[in-house]
């Protein structure tokens, strides 16, 4: 006798998408009526899902093969089957001759073109197969949820009308409120998927966002230029590699105009923290009147102070920035 109600239920699912050719990889445990009833699998090369009873004792898995048979028949009578259309056509001509094809239609009552409606009847294995499916649809929609999300932290995601289901355009770009205004000037047909799987951010973490974007763009830059900014709020670019040198011209040109060397915070120098600085200055005659030429700029020890000591009187080493200040500015505007 057939029951009015009975539930099926798959547990322990997994589904092996590099093993699915032909058909669904997968193996499951098959639950009905709350009872474990059957061990799932299909090798995914296209043939029948593989039910084999359970239980421990031959008594176990023979009353779960009569459940399997009961289970066959509910579905049967209670799960309307799959409708297919199918349109006949006569054989490829270089297979079958036409003529010969045409006869044998004619005698089966068979009309070329024709189109005719059938109902594959449930069974239990298709009810498998789609319940399978589902489960599929619903990992890779829980899947897929999970990295917009993680996406819609720092980028806006977006589709637009006439866009293909599941095709999506991507801006690197944080979604606050200066996105959301660019967005709707831009875009305003556009279905942004931030609103399902982020929100708005706020506006301060929107400009944290868009600050790190900058220093990750500037950081690129700072491999082989000098980036700094100056009072004016505009940041400026120093053509060469960024060294300590560098790093005194620029305080010597700008004084206190001098806000910050962007290197020094996104692609810092070694610490020099022990160590000693020692500026070099080169007096020469070949200009009237003769000049202190500021030069390059060492970290020395403590102890290599006194390998200085034998240098010609045209080359001095001072620790005294200062001093390299004042000569600076009374070199630097016959220099110019």
């Amino acid at each position: 006798m057939v029951p009015r109600e009975m539930k099926f239920e798959l547990k322990k699912f997994k589904y092996f998408p590099s093993g699915s050719n032909d058909s669904t990889c997968f193996t499951a445990d098959l639950y009905v009526n709350g009872v474990l009833t059957a061990y799932l699998h299909d090798d995914g090369w296209g043939g029948c899902i593989n039910m084999d009873p359970a239980g421990r004792t031959d008594i176990q898995r023979q009353e779960n093969r009569r459940m399997l048979q009961v289970a066959e028949a509910w579905v049967k009578a209670n799960i309307p089957g799959e409708t297919v259309t199918v349109t006949v056509e006569l054989p490829p001509a270089d297979l079958v001759d036409p003529a010969t094809a045409q006869a044998q239609y004619d005698e089966m009552g068979i009309k070329a073109g024709s189109t005719s409606t059938a109902v594959l009847p449930m069974s239990m294995e298709l009810y498998v197969g789609e319940m399978v499916e589902k489960l599929i649809r619903e990992q890779l929609a829980k899947k897929d949820a999970v990295r917009f999300r993680r996406q819609c932290r720092t980028k806006t995601l977006f589709n637009l009308p006439g866009d293909k289901e599941g095709n999506y355009h991507t801006y690197d770009r944080p979604f606050g409120p200066r996105m959301v205004v660019f967005m709707k000037e831009k875009h305003p047909d556009a279905d942004i998927w931030n609103y399902k799987y982020g929100g708005v951010l706020s506006a301060a973490d929107e400009q944290k966002q868009l600050d790190a974007i900058r220093d990750r763009e500037w950081k690129k830059l700072c491999k082989t230029k000098t980036l700094f900014r100056l009072d004016d709020g505009k940041v400026y670019q120093n053509a060469g590699h960024y060294g300590y040198t560098t790093r005194m011209q620029l305080q010597l040109m700008y004084g206190d105009r001098l806000v910050e060397i962007i290197n020094d915070r996104l692609d810092p120098l070694p610490d020099v923290t022990d160590m000693i600085a020692l500026y070099r200055l080169v007096y020469t005659e070949t200009r009237i009147p003769a000049q202190w030429i500021v030069g390059p700029v060492y970290y020395v020890t403590p102890d290599d102070l006194g390998n200085y000591e034998d240098i010609p009187n045209h080359v001095r080493y001072t620790t005294d920035f200062e001093e390299v200040k004042r000569l600076w500015a009374a070199d630097h505007p016959a220099r110019e």
